[in-house]
């Protein structure tokens, strides 16, 4: 789906615009900045980010990808990384440890996100986990071109 015309030089300025508009993506969501991830074998990566929809129940691996990085070699291989790495239980507890240090960051966040989760503050850290554990991550790529592979 092209959402934009637009022609990008480096994959900074696609992470900038599409960071910026993701609620345009996934409504209500929770974005977090990407950070290592490891299988468990122990190949590591860094994906461009994560998304937290509660009312939705889903969460999302998000990645930032320019064409001439290439499908196979590249973009490919990366997302199977990092969707490897959520069967890691470490990885797991990483991104739940990440995701509950944000929310109690600001307490109109913990609050709304309780909330959503039917939960209070003493919980939250359970519910956080069972949300994770409990669904099955996405993948969401915000790519500026796309080619006959990639169809």
């Amino acid at each position: 789906m092209s959402i934009t015309n637009a022609s990008f030089e480096i994959e900074q300025e696609l992470a900038d615009w599409a960071s910026t508009n993701i609620a345009r993506f996934i409504p209500d969501c929770t974005y977090l900045p990407g950070f290592q991830v490891t299988t468990s074998s122990g190949k590591r990566g860094v994906p461009d980010g994560f998304a937290f929809s509660f009312l939705d129940r889903r969460w999302y691996i998000i990645e930032y990808e320019l064409i001439r990085h290439g499908v196979w070699d590249h973009i490919t291989e990366q997302v199977v990384r990092f969707k490897v790495a959520t069967e890691n239980p470490q990885t797991m507890r990483d991104i739940r440890d990440a995701l509950h240090d944000y929310v109690l960051e600001d307490e109109t966040r913990t609050t709304e996100v309780c909330s959503v989760l039917n939960t209070n503050r003493d919980h939250l850290l359970q519910q956080l986990e069972a949300f994770i554990e409990g669904n099955n991550p996405q993948v969401v790529i915000f790519i500026d071109e796309k080619n006959q592979d990639l169809e």
